[in-house]
């Protein structure tokens, strides 16, 4: 796997963590 493609993954997984927390904070207003 190249760098890039490394790093564009690590990103994503960013991504979706911040949107399970979002997710997550949503549920608990509700």
């Amino acid at each position: 796997m190249s760098v890039s493609a490394s790093e564009f993954s690590e990103d994503v997984a960013r991504t979706n963590v911040d949107l399970v927390r979002g997710y997550k904070a949503l549920q608990n207003e509700f």
